[in-house]
């Protein structure tokens, strides 16, 4: 009997190499490819505005826990300095130089934007600030020298001229008004300025320091479109007419005046509106309180004057014409 032994070996060999040459003519398959990088995602900024200087908290996804891996450039293409980071929040500096704009994340070299703009805010000037009254919902003094005043009268909490709610006063009438801050000394060289809102213009005044003799300041609004500063002994300036609109409504418009004891310039927006040669004085003292508000009839019926106020302000000095529009422009009375 024949032996079976080889042949089996044989097959096994034989399915083995077919088995084999298969598997080695199969393709090769391939790596899994890497992940790609995700981008930053900005869903706040918070707070939404501010200076050069302050801290902000960016709020979103995709940041690296490392703050030097992220890098964070404000409008301008200035970049910020990164305090603190985590995957999901990033505490910057506002940087110098930085615009008005939205904020870029950049991490592991993708990028991200925000869809709102952070706004930078502008300064108004500080040197000679005597008494600032932002209005915003009380008559309290900003400028840190507290002369506060107190509300009376039939006034109400509107908003202001960013349409920012609850940051200005309405008054109607002239039963109406924010008064006080007797201990105010103010003599000239002085600058007066406020934001005025009215439906249609009437005589008031709108805005005064000045005791029983006359002696102090007032400006004030007129029915033929002027607008008039009085000073010491009831010396009276009046500008020429059409500086103001007769109806304005919805519309703010800026007022003041500078005066050095010999010249007194009027301010309509960003505008002189006069120049005058004025010989007098100012003295105001602790008989003479605040009075922001309208004068003349004390009803609250058409006969009179109905106005909204803004951020009155009074320097111990003259501004020029490059501080009054730095004055005019400020921002900054927004996150008072």
């Amino acid at each position: 009997m024949k032996s079976t032994a080889p042949l089996l070996v044989s097959g096994i060999l034989s399915l083995c190499i077919i088995s084999c040459s298969k598997k080695s003519d199969a393709p090769a398959q391939a790596p899994e490819p890497p992940e790609d990088p995700v981008k930053p995602v900005i869903t706040h900024i918070t707070p939404s505005m501010g200076l050069p200087g302050d801290t902000i908290i960016i709020t979103g996804s995709n940041f690296s826990a490392s703050a030097n891996e992220n890098s964070v450039k404000f409008s301008g293409n200035v970049t910020a300095v990164v305090i603190g980071a985590t995957a999901t929040e990033l505490k910057v500096k506002v940087p110098q130089g930085a615009a008005t704009g939205p904020i870029t994340v950049t991490t592991d070299n993708q990028s991200g934007t925000s869809e709102a703009s952070f706004e930078i805010l502008k300064l108004m000037p500080k040197d000679g600030l005597l008494a600032w009254y932002p209005l915003n919902g009380n008559a309290k003094d900003s400028s840190g020298n507290n002369y506060d005043l107190d509300l009376f009268g039939t006034y109400q909490v509107v908003e202001d001229r960013f349409g920012i709610p609850q940051r200005a006063i309405w008054f109607n009438g002239g039963n109406s008004m924010a008064l006080g801050g007797s201990n105010a000394e103010i003599t000239h060289p002085v600058t007066v300025a406020c934001w005025v809102k009215y439906d249609s213009l009437m005589n008031s005044m709108v805005f005064r320091k000045f005791n029983a003799s006359f002696n102090g300041f007032s400006i004030s609004v007129n029915a033929n479109t002027t607008l008039s500063v009085g000073i010491d002994g009831n010396t009276l300036q009046t500008s020429g007419t059409a500086v103001i609109p007769k109806e304005k409504k919805g519309e703010w418009i800026f007022i003041g005046f500078t005066y050095d004891g010999a010249t007194l310039t009027l301010y309509r927006n960003n505008s002189i509106a006069g120049n005058f040669t004025l010989a007098g004085s100012i003295t105001a003292g602790s008989d003479a309180p605040f009075r922001i508000g309208p004068t003349g009839n004390a009803g609250t019926g058409p006969e009179a004057f109905k106005v909204a106020v803004d951020d009155v302000m009074v320097y111990n000095r003259v501004l020029n014409s490059t501080e009054m529009k730095e004055l005019y422009e400020q921002t900054e009375t927004k996150r008072l």
